[in-house]
């Protein structure tokens, strides 16, 4: 998620863009790699309704399934609104996921990537993306 006081981005490809240069940031953070385990580890869901889901690469990224209102809820749009989801939330699920990985670091911190896909015009799309720094 953008930083309240950023511009909101203003084409796809800005968007594509700033994704790139906060990662980018967080590769300079993390150092040269020599594999991809030696860099990244799986983080685990938040929420207690975010559903955990059995994948063959579970060490090093978390694969979840979201209730629909809480993808919602966590749309850079919706945050930048501090739209908060429905209280009970509704567990219907189905149209939101998440692909979660911790950074290892040579300092120990460990920020956090976190991506959540929805299908938009039959693709499955990366809509919205949070960094949790330590």
């Amino acid at each position: 998620m953008r930083s309240l006081d950023a511009p909101a981005s203003t084409s796809t490809n800005d968007a594509g863009r700033r994704i790139r240069a906060s990662l980018e940031r967080i590769g300079q953070w993390v150092g040269m790699p020599r594999d991809l385990e030696t860099i990244v580890e799986a983080a685990e869901p938040l929420h207690p309704s975010i559903r955990l889901m059995d994948q063959p690469y579970s060490h090093l990224f978390s694969l979840t399934s979201f209730p629909t209102a809480l993808g919602d809820a966590v749309e850079c749009d919706a945050r930048a609104r501090s739209t908060v989801p429905p209280d009970p939330l509704p567990l219907k699920y189905g149209e939101a996921f998440g692909m979660t990985f911790r950074f290892r670091t040579q300092s120990g911190d460990a920020p956090v990537l976190r991506l959540l896909w929805r299908k938009e015009d039959n693709t499955w799309r990366v809509t919205s993306y949070d960094v949790e720094l330590p």
